[in-house]
């Protein structure tokens, strides 16, 4: 009997009020977290819900609780002052606090048993403190971290949000601090308030003492008095909730006796229906409440509680009741038995760009993990800062902290060394960061304290790639062992019902039947469906609803109906919401029932656009696919696809994207529940080549089968002859897990073998050999079982395809060697998962099973490459080597490997012979390649130039891997941090129109090295942006290195707090009001001459600049004649700053802007394009161009020969490509021999400086150049 859901769509608008600071009741400056969104709706959603035992609805209850009496509870009330951390504040401060101090017997008024908010907090509030952040995120890192109490953090709220605490001792501590689990309680109905007045009362387990519970609603304000009938009166109490999710608070207690006359007939009752909807139920109770606390310090309400009528826990949200009528309860540990760790000291200084995972191997030479433990901490978060955050402190850039990696135990078996892996990657494509790794070790406890210490130190992480340390350690094995070897042979239509056994560990157990699929990675024609476009356009996440032509079968379920989103992905669950904003995508999708392609907020169809999502099906399939853009971006291409099959098959394909920012996305499929769930590794968008397909296969299961949390496995299978293959996972208390394969059958079993091994694997280039094994468990004998092999693979032929038994005997087994072959194209991706089918046919019986052969490959990548200088940069006219760094990603090593570098682009030269000779590249080895290029002068600066390198290895397996390396420093950068000005536009167009390579942001970068001129513009007064110490420090950093920066702007330069950058501009400000309408140059600087109308909304400012020699004024007002703008030449950088905004300048027919900004460029020596000037060895007559002598300090020739008539133009250039001396005119020669002469003047006969300059000679079109040296 098939399982179907029918989906009940709930579609939630939560209206998202701004936070409240000041409203009534709510003490001034304290914070709420950012409105919960529908996302967080659906990850709550995927709690597990309390159920109240059978037993206890009998049971009576006291008629109050006050658990906020005992003494594990948190003391005094505290305020969460200035940070959006509620959630936290509730969950652990208050919750957490409570229930472990209650298990240890501690008190909660003591700092060595309070827990800190912002350990947990700091890891997803965005980097800065500034966004809140649901329970779901920070309760994984008390199931799977813990927590340091309030004294190993150093204080509550010590460092702010920034702070990621360093220490191993404290991380070491905090690991014993955890939850098991979080559980959710409904309370919309009678049963639920009884549930969870039981929890506070006894903890639905006869403990003596009861729990706490969380919950969400708006802000606590416009509360009331009790009444003199009440209890309690004159207290405050909440008689219903504003629609707003923003606020979490913390029930602690209960008092049946609390009354409050809503309909203010005079009575208090509980048997008249208050809101006249035809029912009684909670919603029309007027006596009863629930007492809590909030995080606002003593002063607000009743030194920090309040009462909340019972009615208020089962009115409708947005109608007076709390958000989702859900409350939530904790399930701490008393001791956590953390049995290995790491300890990492790890230095950076982008935290953001850095992911941390733990993996081990059992082959010691291997430099591939077998298996990777990942962790939802240390997991490109963290914003743009220092390890620990507070960016002024160099010494913050290192962290020491530990990782619990005892789930690597679970692959360990007795009396083998095994390898463990530290694992850092790094997303830095841009450079941006810097980072090493400068300790490491494994620390295990099972037996006392072992340390082993990786004997690496200060190893340099890869740019933009993985960097892999390790150490080799014998641990205790795993002792938690799934015993139930077996399941009995079934009988069809007869109920099954098996209590798996398990021994080892740590109790409880948690059992589960592993449906996860089977995921390859592939190549496929992209599917153009376009029969019904189903989303035309969206705003942040449009949806539609579509009917299949087949129920589809997805983790054990079968649905009939989707919703599919502009946001990538299909919905498939009881309730489906909105969502816009998400701290941790891969999170969100694993606690979701979702199929997601590319599941991103950002995303967005653009309507009147081809943008938009379509939908094209029948009985055999369905198919979706999406076109969309970013929100302020319609012209990008985002294209990808899924399909969907009756067996449960899914298919993604993408397409070509296009996009030139990154965005936050995820791809997969989930089941909802954290265990479930297949996640491909792709490159970020748009790295996915076009033309990728990754496949999904479900596994053959009984049509009835469930596994209990306590391992009761129950089936029922109506087929006859089914074979399928049953995984069954454990998992103890302490997280470490086993798991069991078994096979159910009504006789007959069989399977398929390599060289003894039940794992299946063959080499690329290979012939790989099968056996056959064959088990009858029937109690009749089975002749002529006709077995077939099959393969629905391009890269894989089956050779041998049938084997024919001719009987089995019952209870005999037997093995046939080779009984099939097959062989593996050298072409093949490593680690393709490919399903072979294998049936079997006898008689009236017909059997099917599914095998997965994997595939063993090199998978050569380009991890990364530099330029062997000082600037890490081809310069044009320049020699230089460049270091490529090759990584074997596959599990297969590359032999014989050679390399070979090209590039397209005229300009470049590739010096080497060529193949060059890679080797031997072992799995996760990292090879550097050198090649020598030059770069000549027809290359402007700051260009991007395109290369190909050809990897090739002994079988012929070529990978090919595209790059762009930038020549040259980028003449200029303009950063734009207020467009209300409109000047870094304009800066920008102006540039553009002179043919000045530029880049313009309208955020403040993460580097700018690689420019040789920085425009800032910081703002006008009112939308000035005011630049922070991080800021202001890589400024400064970047003028140390020989930068050039203008920077613009009235508040910085002097209300806003004072920055050491400001001391680089050589200026004071003086405190005189003054207009500067118009602007004119200065004499003798090279602004001379230059006047402009200065048009900005305010013309006004408060002061005027005072250079300080040897800087210099450039521009003064005319009506007030006090310096505007200040120019600084101090040898190794030069600066200009200003208290106008250049787009407020208007040319003139005498002073044009394009005039200012090319003295600019000028004054900061910006080198630029020249002109396409190229080097030509030879003139047509086979002479070489070459000046004498050379160098030289009074004059220099160069002969020329001409064949025949020609038009001839020569000219000398600077090494920025100015024109600075005519040799020759553009004009005609008759043929013979010229001298062109030099005699190191400018064409105004100004003696030039020394150094190199170029000569070219145009000859009808064609270019002659050489290089000559002035040395006076």
């Amino acid at each position: 009997m098939k399982r179907t859901l029918t989906l009940l769509f709930f579609l939630i608008t939560i209206i998202a009020f701004s936070q409240q600071h000041e409203r009534t009741a709510i003490p001034a400056g304290q914070w709420n977290t950012a409105p919960l969104t529908d996302a967080d709706a659906a990850i709550l959603n995927t709690i597990e819900e309390l159920i109240l035992p059978t037993d206890y609805k009998s049971r009576s209850l006291p008629d109050s609780i006050d658990n906020s009496l005992y003494k594990w509870f948190r003391r005094p009330i505290f305020t969460q002052e200035s940070y959006p951390n509620c959630m936290q504040s509730t969950s652990i401060a208050y919750n957490f606090t409570y229930e472990i101090n209650r298990l240890r017997d501690q008190p909660g008024d003591d700092p060595d048993h309070q827990y800190t908010t912002h350990f947990a907090w700091n890891f997803f509030n965005g980097g800065n403190g500034w966004w809140g952040v649901n329970y779901l995120f920070t309760m994984d890192v008390l199931k799977y971290h813990g927590t340091p109490s309030v004294t190993d953090y150093g204080g509550f709220y010590e460092g702010g949000g920034q702070r990621w605490m360093s220490g191993y001792d404290e991380w070491y501590n905090a690991m014993n601090n955890r939850i098991s689990g979080i559980k959710k309680i409904y309370v919309g109905d009678e049963e639920g308030i009884i549930t969870l007045k039981h929890w506070l009362n006894d903890h639905m387990d006869g403990s003596p003492a009861g729990g706490l519970a969380s919950f969400i609603a708006c802000s606590p304000y416009d509360m009331a008095i009790l009444p003199p009938e009440s209890p309690q009166t004159g207290k405050h109490v909440i008689l219903g909730w504003c629609p707003e999710a923003l606020h979490g608070m913390t029930i602690i207690g209960y008092n049946d006796s609390i009354r409050y006359d809503y309909n203010e007939d005079g009575k208090f009752t509980n048997d008249i229906d208050l809101n006249n909807d035809g029912v009684l139920d909670v919603s029309d109770w007027e006596i009863g409440a629930m007492k809590f606390c909030n995080s606002y310090g003593e002063g607000w309400a009743d030194s920090g509680y309040c009462y909340m009528m019972y009615k208020t826990l089962a009115d409708r949200f947005g109608e007076g009741g709390i958000w989702t009528n859900t409350v939530h309860v904790l399930e701490a540990k008393a001791e956590h038995d953390t049995r290995m760790t790491y300890k990492v000291t790890l230095e950076h200084d982008y935290r953001e760009a850095v992911r941390v995972q733990a993996g081990i191997s059992s082959d010691l030479t291997s430099n591939k993990p077998e298996h990777i433990h990942s962790y939802t901490i240390f997991n490109y978060q963290g914003g743009w800062h220092y390890m620990q955050g507070n960016d002024t402190t160099e010494a913050n850039k290192t962290i020491e902290f530990g990782l619990d990696v005892s789930p690597l135990l679970s692959h360990v078996e007795a009396g083998m060394p095994y390898k463990f892996f530290l694992i850092v990657d790094e997303k830095d494509p841009d450079n941006k960061g810097y980072g090493q790794i400068k300790n490491f070790s494994l620390i295990d406890y099972q037996d006392g304290v072992a340390e082993t210490v990786c004997e690496e130190q200060n190893v340099v992480l890869n740019d933009n790639g993985r960097t892999m340390m390790s150490v080799i350690y014998e641990p205790a094995p795993n002792d938690l062992t799934i015993v139930t070897e077996s399941i009995p042979v079934y009988e069809a239509s007869q109920p099954m019902s098996i209590q798996l056994e398990a021994t080892g560990g740590q109790q409880p157990y948690q059992w589960q039947l592993d449906r996860n699929y089977v995921m390859n990675s592939t190549e496929a024609a992209f599917p153009e469906v376009d029969e019904v476009q189903i989303i035309n356009n969206s705003w942040t996440d449009s949806l539609a609803m579509q009917v299949l032509d087949f129920e589809f079968p997805f983790y054990g379920n079968y649905y009939g109906t989707l919703v599919v989103s502009s946001g990538g992905y299909i919905f498939i669950d009881e309730n489906m919401y909105f969502w816009s904003y998400l701290v941790d995508n891969d999170y969100f999708l694993k606690n979701s029932r979702v199929i997601a392609p590319l599941l991103s907020q950002d995303l967005f169809v653009h309507q009147g656009t081809d943008d938009g999502v379509w939908y094209e099906g029948d009985e055999t399939k369905a198919t979706f696919r999406w076109k969309t853009a970013t929100f302020d971006k319609d012209w990008l291409d985002i294209n990808f696809a899924v399909s969907l099959y009756p067996d449960g098959r899914i298919e993604f394909f993408y397409d070509e994207m296009t996009l030139d920012e990154p965005i936050r996305w995820t791809a997969g499929i989930s089941d909802g529940d954290f265990f479930h769930h297949s996640l491909p590794d792709l490159p970020d968008p748009p790295g996915i080549p076009s033309g990728t397909k990754i496949e999904f296969f479900p596994k053959a299961q009984p049509e009835e089968i469930t596994v209990s949390k306590d391992g009761l496995l129950e089936i029922m299978e109506s087929q006859e002859s089914t074979l399928a293959e049953l995984k069954f996972a454990l998992t103890d208390n302490t997280l470490l897990s086993a798991t069991k394969t078994c096979l159910f059958t009504d006789a007959l079993e069989f399977s398929i073998s390599m060289n003894g091994e039940d794992d299946l694997s063959i080499q690329n280039g290979q012939i790989a050999y099968l056996d056959l094994n064959v088990v009858n468990r029937g109690t009749a004998g089975i002749q002529n079982i006709d077995f077939s092999l099959s393969a629905e693979y391009h890269e894989l032929e089956i050779l041998d395809n049938q084997y024919l038994l001719e009987q089995i005997a019952p209870g005999e087994s037997i093995s046939i060697a080779s009984a099939f072959s097959c062989s593996c194209d050298k072409d093949i991706a490593d680690n393709a998962q490919m399903m072979l089918h294998l049936n079997a046919v006898a008689a009236a019986l017909s059997y099917h099973r599914e095998c997965i052969l994997s595939s063993s490959a090199p998978d050569m990548e380009l991890s990364g490459f530099e330029v062997r200088n000082e600037i890490n940069l081809l310069e044009p006219g320049e020699t230089e080597d460049l270091k490529l760094r090759l990584v074997n990603k596959g599990s297969r090593v590359s032999i014989n490997t050679v390399a070979v570098l090209s590039s397209s682009h005229e300009g470049i030269t590739i010096n080497n012979s060529q193949p060059v000779n890679v080797g031997t590249i072992n799995p996760w080895e990292d090879k550097e390649v050198l090649f020598s290029l030059s770069a000549d002068y027809s290359i402007s600066f700051g260009s991007e130039v395109d290369f190909t390198l050809l990897i090739t290895d002994e079988i012929g397996v070529n990978t090919e891997m595209n790059f762009s390396m930038r020549v040259g420093r980028t003449p200029a950068y303009i950063i734009d941090l207020d467009l209300s000005t409109g000047s870094g536009v304009h800066i920008y167009e102006h540039l553009q129109d002179m043919g000045v390579e530029s880049n313009y942001s309208p955020k403040f970068p993460n580097s700018i090295s690689n420019y040789q001129s920085v425009f800032l513009c910081v703002g006008k007064m009112f939308t000035s942006h005011t630049l922070s110490w991080q800021q202001g420090q890589m400024l400064l950093d970047y003028l140390d290195d020989g930068g050039n920066l203008y920077m613009e702007g009235r508040m910085v330069w002097e209300q806003d707090p004072h920055l050491p950058i400001l001391d680089r501009f050589g200026f004071t400000t003086v405190t005189s009001a003054g207009g500067y309408e118009i602007l004119r140059g200065v004499d003798s600087t090279f602004t001379e001459g230059l006047a402009y109308e200065n048009t900005a909304q305010n013309s006004l400012c408060l002061y005027y600049l005072e250079p300080t020699p040897p800087a210099f004024s450039i521009f003064t007002g005319v009506e007030y004649p006090n310096c505007a703008a200040v120019a600084y030449d101090a040898g190794g950088y030069k600066t200009i700053g200003t208290m106008f905004e250049m787009g407020g300048l208007i040319s003139s027919d005498t002073c044009q802007m394009e005039t200012l900004m090319q003295n600019i460029l000028d004054f900061f020596e910006v080198k630029q394009s020249l002109l396409g000037v190229e080097e030509m060895p030879e003139m047509p007559d086979g002479t070489a161009l070459q000046n004498y002598p050379n160098p030289f300090s009074h004059e220099t020739r160069i002969p020329v020969k001409l064949e025949k008539k020609s038009l001839v133009d020569a000219a000398v250039y600077d090494l920025q490509g100015r024109r600075v001396y005519d040799l020759s005119p553009s004009s005609t020669l008759e043929a013979g021999s010229y001298n062109f002469t030099w005699d190191g003047r400018s064409n105004s006969g100004h003696a030039l400086p020394d150094g190199i300059y170029l000569y070219r000679i145009l000859v009808e079109g064609i270019p002659y150049t050489g290089k000559m040296v002035l040395i006076r």
